[in-house]
């Protein structure tokens, strides 16, 4: 009665840490499994962020630029106050995309030096505005890229059989 008791006693033992094991190894893989795909979505999280900070920069650079071409017409029409004005938002701009760090130091460091020279903007800082202008808009045309490499195409062309058919139903 002993043995049988002992017998009975190991099977229930051997099976329930056989189903203990075999559950704990599908936990396992079903953990690893959502760890992977955390990772996966963090990374691209992480990407999306890093081209969000990237299109950023580019915005504030290029309200930079406009700010520096309406300060350059401002100049044209004598109105040296409003031309101030835009210098310092083509400065605070173009600080805000340092700021940001998606810019290197080097492209927007020429620029500002420049526009840092027209604090008080004459009729004789319309070529150093210029020069400011050419120095960005070479920095931009590293720094933006082409329009397809942005947004690529995915979707297939249209085809006769996408076009909706229109004709009245004459069975009625």
């Amino acid at each position: 009665m002993n043995m049988r008791k002992f017998i009975a006693t190991t099977f229930v033992i051997v099976v329930g840490a056989m189903l203990f094991g075999s559950g704990w190894r599908m936990s396992t893989k079903k953990v690893q499994k959502i760890e992977n795909e955390r990772r996966i979505v963090s990374e691209a999280l992480r990407n999306a962020e890093l081209a969000i900070q990237g299109r950023e920069t580019i915005v504030h650079q290029l309200e930079a630029r406009r700010q520096i071409d309406l300060a350059q017409r401002a100049l044209g029409e004598r109105n040296y106050g409003v031309a101030r004005q835009h210098v310092s938002e083509a400065l605070a701009r173009l600080a805000t995309a340092k700021k940001i760090g998606a810019v290197s130091a080097a492209d927007s460091t020429a620029v500002e030096a420049i526009l840092q020279g027209v604090t008080s903007p004459t009729d004789a800082d319309s070529g150093k505005l210029s020069e400011a202008i050419k120095s960005l808009d070479a920095g931009l045309a590293k720094s933006v890229p082409a329009p397809d490499s942005v947004t690529p195409v995915t979707v297939a062309p249209p085809t006769a059989n996408d076009a909706p058919d229109y004709s009245i139903n004459k069975t009625q």
